[in-house]
């Protein structure tokens, strides 16, 4: 027996729909799943030319399409834009907004060079 507090979690969760019949208890599972993701969607806002701002809870970032850049930082860092970020992109293409390094060509310029064996060091 599996006891958790995931678990307990999720069957406090859906008290209401386990005493239902199994159909009923499943699509009520599936509208609250629906629900609880939608809640936790990023509302976005057009900011200008290349401009949006995101807001999810609390949190409110301004992501600049045109310089490759959010507030968050989390662009600058890995290079790839967020998740909540391609919705502001409806019409440009996605493959210009990752950083050029995770393309083929970077790839492939990286293993360019064989590595060539050293002698054996007597220590």
């Amino acid at each position: 027996m599996v006891d958790n507090n995931f678990i307990e979690s999720f069957n406090a969760w859906i008290l209401e729909a386990r005493h239902m019949p199994i159909i009923k208890m499943l699509e009520e599972i599936r509208v609250k799943v629906m629900r609880r993701l939608v809640s936790n969607e990023a509302k976005v806002e057009f900011n200008g030319d290349f401009g949006y701002e995101v807001t999810k809870g609390d949190n409110r970032h301004t992501i600049n399409l045109k310089d490759k850049r959010c507030t968050c930082r989390s662009w600058d860092l890995s290079g790839i834009p967020m998740l909540s970020r391609p919705c502001c992109m409806i019409r440009v293409e996605p493959g210009t907004q990752i950083h050029w390094y995770y393309c083929k060509e970077a790839y492939l310029l990286t293993y360019k060079n064989k590595i060539q064996p050293i002698r054996k060091f007597k220590f």
